[in-house]
């Protein structure tokens, strides 16, 4: 493992005045920014915290014709799944995240997420087959995994026909963080009044049920800038992917230009930015929720 012991020994890429539009961010601007570094993250074994990458393990859907002939809709369904060691999971993720890493080092803000990333993650939205057929997966794999067999041969036996393209089932992108939902339904010949007084009856009893109750502390941006957040996660990314070793006392005097010193920096930005790349769904939620609806867009 390469170590870094100067500040001036740090890849040409990083420059910290190519952070400097940070401290103008806003909520929306911060979570593309962090959902973004979150989805380079992705089956990393080690970040944000340790833990075990599995190999799934697929089978096509096949299924009996009319005339008793044995066919396939080329579908995958889940079948198992296998466990990686560290050094395979670590070899995968970096080869995975490598283009797409070096282009972020380049030009750090670059990307920038359109409105309908976040969309179904608003509070109140209309259900689509997209999101039917998220249930479904989620519970084919649930009960494949627990021996049992309630909703597989439903997933099977809905999307096995040929009326429900493949277009329809996508055509919501989903959020990047798991939000959970609940379906309901309304009576639209019931009154405006009507409706909104079974809606509030229905919520007190989902969350009545409810195991965790929904919390929000706003997450306060206003020293993410100066703590030098976002320079901090595209070294630690490139630290992980190039099996380089950041000491804490260069990358506290990388990241800021108010360098607090090394125990400062375990104190706050370490803690700080591991808690937001576990989960970004309260600022997603605070996003989500000003985002209009657009129905012709559900339309694409």
């Amino acid at each position: 493992m390469a170590k870094i012991d100067r500040v001036k020994d740090l890849p040409v890429w990083f420059d910290l005045e190519k952070y400097c539009q940070a401290e103008t961010f806003g909520d929306k601007e911060w979570f593309e920014q962090l959902a973004y570094r979150k989805w380079l993250l992705t089956n990393n074994p080690e970040y944000p915290i340790r833990r075990t990458i599995t190999r799934a393990i697929a089978k096509e859907i096949t299924y009996k014709d009319e005339n008793g002939e044995i066919v396939s809709d080329g579908a995958l369904l889940f079948a198992g799944e296998v466990a990686m060691d560290d050094a395979e999971a670590m070899s995968e993720w970096r080869k995975w995240v490598g283009n797409a890493a070096s282009a972020l080092r380049e030009s750090p803000f670059a990307v920038e997420w359109d409105n309908k990333y976040i969309k179904n993650a608003q509070p109140v939205s209309s259900m689509t087959i997209g999101d039917m057929h998220g249930v479904l997966v989620q519970g084919a794999l649930t009960t494949k995994r627990s021996g049992t067999s309630s909703l597989l041969q439903d997933y099977i036996d809905t999307f096995k026909c040929e009326a429900v393209s493949r277009k329809a089932i996508y055509h919501r992108p989903f959020a990047l963080e798991p939000v959970i939902r609940a379906a309901v339904m309304i009576n639209l010949d019931a009154t405006d009044g009507e409706i909104k007084q079974g809606i509030d009856m229905w919520l007190k009893e989902v969350r009545a049920n409810q195991q965790t109750k929904a919390k929000r502390q706003k997450p306060s941006h206003t020293n993410w800038a100066r703590y030098g957040l976002l320079p901090y996660l595209d070294l630690l990314i490139w630290a992980m992917e190039t099996d380089t070793n950041i000491p804490d006392r260069v990358m506290s005097a990388a990241v800021s230009k108010y360098d607090a010193g090394e125990a400062n920096l375990r104190k706050t930005l370490v803690l700080l930015a591991a808690d937001l790349m576990a989960s970004l769904s309260t600022l997603q939620a605070m996003v989500a929720a000003r985002v209009p609806a657009d129905p012709e867009e559900l339309k694409d």
